[in-house]
């Protein structure tokens, strides 16, 4: 057995769970031989419910075993931390958008196992949003904590492949072991694998919001509200907003598999985003022309941030399109070429084929 006689480290939150519904730490904290040492929970806390900075340390209530936060003073395992474990074992719902923190947990857990010279272990699990890429692929100068590898905005990768391809392209050189999946293909959606989802963090409480997510998550980079109570990443919107205005400009787009209308949402008015095809539906070509619209119906009042855009699109070309007001369909034919490389480059570390 990959874990008997170890003391084990487990990077996880309440989304790890099993066929039953049980826990990834339920479920090592019951192995026979086992000792579960340690566990780290990534941004949003060990019950993934949390949605502040600077988290701090704890226990688990029902294991005893102390947990250490890798989203408050230290963003991975320390080195006193890795001395007292054996193996360093992950196991983490992910969404499928590189600007969603996890995958930087993994790299950075993966490094810090790697500079130990402790066994690192991905328990795969699958992307919700199938294995299809799309968009920028992350600029070196704006590596940050919301995206610090070199991916499209949507990697179409699971943690497994996400690790082997960044254990080679930053030469950890880690002593990494990915335990695959059986019966996934990158076709597949979340729903259809007959998994139970637990959200990952209090915003994604089901897996379709996460194909919302990986296009209008850009709207962080703004000042529009895209996080409406019961509603984030399905609208957006604002107090200074005119929703007619801003449904006319876009659907001048023609934008397949999606339904967008005007929806007004307390004192903000905006539009209301419903995907209708999601095989069809191009999430960043969705979120790119709202983009566009806020600019060109409200260029007083919107505002899309430099260090912002580029910290989630991964380059300065989505700020600088929006900024002159230019061709977006040479936005989507840089992002486009980008994309297709990535996906040649990804090849060697694809553990479940290469049919997109």
């Amino acid at each position: 057995m990959l874990l008997a006689g170890k003391r084990v480290g487990l990077v996880t939150n309440m989304s790890a769970v099993d066929r039953q519904g049980r826990s990834a730490i339920d479920r090592l904290a019951g192995l026979p031989g086992v000792k579960l040492a340690a566990l780290f929970a990534p941004e949003h806390g060990l019950r993934a419910d949390l949605d502040v900075e600077g988290i701090p340390d704890g226990r688990d209530p029902r294991t005893g075993v102390p947990v250490f936060s890798l989203y408050g003073k230290h963003r991975a395992p320390t080195a006193a931390q890795l001395a007292k474990l054996d193996v360093l074992v992950f196991d983490i719902q992910d969404v499928g958008s590189r600007f969603y923190t996890y995958s930087t947990t993994l790299g950075l857990c993966l490094e810090a196992a790697a500079k130990a010279g402790k066994p690192f272990v991905v328990l795969d699990r699958p992307n919700p949003i199938t294995g299809a890429s799309e968009g920028e692929v992350l600029e070196p100068a704006f590596r940050h904590f919301t995206g610090r590898y070199q991916l499209p905005i949507r990697h179409g990768l699971t943690m497994g492949e996400l690790a082997r391809l960044i254990d080679a392209d930053e030469r950890l050189g880690a002593r990494l072991t990915v335990v695959p999946m059986e019966g996934w293909t990158r076709g597949m959606w979340f729903d259809e694998t007959g998994l139970p989802w637990r959200k990952p963090s209090p915003a994604m409480g089901d897996p379709e919001t996460a194909l919302y997510y990986v296009g209008l998550g850009l709207f962080e980079g703004t000042n529009v509200d895209c996080r409406a109570p019961g509603r984030p990443f399905r609208w957006v919107g604002a107090r200074w907003a005119d929703g007619p205005r801003l449904l006319a400009a876009v659907q001048a787009q023609d934008l397949p598999g999606v339904r967008l209308v005007r929806e007004r949402i307390g004192k903000q008015d905006g539009l209301a985003v419903t995907i209708t095809d999601r095989r069809a539906y191009r999430p960043l070509a969705t979120a790119v022309a709202l983009l566009a619209a806020f600019r060109k119906v409200h260029p007083a009042s919107f505002q899309f941030y430099r260090s912002g855009l580029g910290h989630m699109s991964g380059s300065d070309a989505l700020w600088a399109t929006l900024n002159d007001q230019g061709d977006l369909d040479a936005l989507a034919a840089r992002w486009k070429r980008a994309s297709d490389a990535f996906d040649e480059r990804r090849k060697p570390f694809l553990l479940y084929g290469d049919a997109r």
